[in-house]
C-alpha cells in the first residue's frame, strides 16, 4: 500500500503565467539596463522549457524540496540519478539552461522531471509531466506523487524478514487499520495541499486540481525477497506512478508494499475507496466506498497462481499490453480521477486558448 496523488494545472489559465525576470546576475543586468527588451527577446513565449522549469523549481524549493531524479527533455534523459546524489536540483537546472538553445528551449513536445523527498512518515517520489501541445480540455502539467510509508523501509535480507511482524499491528483490527490509513492519508494530503498552495501563488494559476488516494499492491506470487524487489520495473517509465520507474534506492522503501495484500488477506481486513494496482503501475480494479472483505477475494492472496486470481476476479487481460484491468476501467494508465482524453469537440486539436501550447497569439 502506498498513496497517489495528481494535481493538474488547468490550460485555460496558463496564459496568464507571468514573465519571469532572469535569474542570473548578467542577464538580470542587461535587463534592467535594456528595460526589459532582453527579457521580452528571451522569453517571447512564456511557455518555454527554461521558463516553465524555473516556475516548477520555484515552487518545490518554496516547500524544501530540492532532490532531483531524473529531468528529460523530450524521452532524451538530461539527467538521471543512479547514485543517490542530494541537493541536485538547481545545479542541474542551471546547467540545463546553459545548455538548451532558444530553439530546444521553445518547440519542446514534453518536459519531465521527477524529485525525491522525505519527511513527516513518508519518502515521496514526485513525477512532473509538462506537455507543450495537448488535446483540448486536457492539462499540460500533471504532477504525479507517490508516497511510500518510510517506517517500513528496508535495508537488508534480515529487515526485509522480520518487516512482517513489525506491520501485523496495523491489521490487528479493522479499527486500527482503519485509523492508521486515515492518519496517514491526512499527511499525504497535507503535503499535496502545501504544493496545491504554492503553485497558486508562484505560478499564479487560478485552478489546480487535486486527488489522492491509497493503493495496494497485487503481487504475482509470495516471499519476494529484496533483491528482487530492488532489480524489479528498472526504469518502467511507462507507469504513471514513478515508484514503478526502478529510480535508485527505493526497492528498501516499495518492498512492504509486496507484503501489504496478502496481511489484509489473511487478517480479513475490509478495503474500500481503495485502488488495486499490478506490479508494472497498471491498475487492475476500483474498490469503491462499499469495499471488500480481503479474505474472501482471492485477488489477495498472493499464494494462489496469478492467473486464476485475476481469472476468477473476471479481470480482462489485454493482449497487446500484456496487462490485466477491469474491463470498465482505462487501463492506459488513466486512473480514478478521471484524467485522460477530454473529448470537448476538439478531438486531436491541440489547445487553441493556451499561448504557450502552440496555439493562440
Amino acid at each position: 500500500m502506498y498513496f497517489n496523488g495528481n494535481l493538474s494545472i488547468d490550460p485555460a489559465q496558463l496564459t496568464k503565467i507571468e514573465k519571469i525576470r532572469p535569474q542570473k546576475a548578467f542577464k538580470r543586468i542587461l535587463y534592467f539596463l535594456t528595460a526589459g527588451a532582453v527579457s521580452d527577446k528571451e522569453e517571447q513565449e512564456t511557455f518555454t522549457a527554461v521558463s516553465i522549469l524555473q516556475q516548477i523549481y520555484a515552487v518545490f524549493n518554496s516547500v524544501g524540496i530540492n532532490n532531483l531524479v531524473r529531468l528529460s527533455h523530450d524521452d532524451i534523459d538530461f539527467y538521471i540519478d543512479a547514485e543517490g546524489k542530494k541537493d541536485d536540483l538547481k545545479d542541474t537546472l542551471d546547467l540545463y539552461d546553459l545548455q538548451t538553445n532558444d530553439a530546444m528551449s521553445e518547440t519542446f513536445k514534453q518536459l519531465s522531471m521527477v524529485l525525491e523527498h522525505e519527511e513527516k512518515g513518508f519518502k515521496y517520489l514526485i513525477n512532473i509531466t509538462i506537455n507543450r501541445t495537448h488535446k483540448v480540455g486536457v492539462y499540460p502539467i500533471d504532477i504525479f506523487i507517490d508516497g511510500l510509508l518510510d517506517e517500513f523501509a528496508v535495508h537488508s535480507d534480515a529487515e526485509a524478514k522480520a518487516l512482517k511482524v513489525k506491520m501485523e499491528k496495523i491489521f490487528k483490527d479493522q479499527e486500527t487499520y482503519n485509523s492508521f490509513l486515515m492518519e496517514r492519508q491526512a499527511s499525504f494530503d497535507q503535503f499535496l495541499d502545501r504544493i496545491k498552495f504554492q503553485i497558486n501563488k508562484l505560478i499564479r494559476v487560478t485552478d489546480v486540481k487535486s486527488q489522492s488516494k491509497p493503493n495496494i499492491l497485487i503481487p504475482k506470487e509470495s516471499n519476494r525477497d529484496l533483491s528482487a524487489i530492488r532489480a524489479q520495473n528498472s526504469h518502467n517509465f511507462q507507469a504513471q506512478s514513478p515508484v514503478y520507474h526502478g529510480y535508485y534506492g527505493f526497492g528498501d522503501f516499495f518492498f512492504y508494499s509486496y507484503l501489504w495484500s496478502s496481511m489484509c488477506h489473511t487478517n480479513h481486513i475490509h478495503v474500500h475507496n481503495t485502488s488495486l494496482v499490478s506490479e508494472e503501475g497498471s491498475l487492475l480494479k476500483d474498490i469503491d466506498q462499499n469495499g471488500i472483505d480481503a479474505g474472501d477475494s482471492s485477488l489477495f492472496d498472493a499464494d494462489q497462481d496469478y492467473d486464476s486470481r485475476m481469472n476468477d476476479n473476471d479481470l480482462f487481460f489485454n493482449e497487446e499490453s500484456g496487462e490485466y484491468s477491469d474491463s470498465g476501467s482505462d487501463s492506459s494508465g488513466d486512473s480514478w480521477w478521471g484524467g485522460g482524453d477530454s473529448d470537448s469537440g476538439g478531438g486531436d486539436s491541440s489547445c487553441s486558448s493556451c499561448g504557450g501550447c502552440g496555439g493562440g497569439d
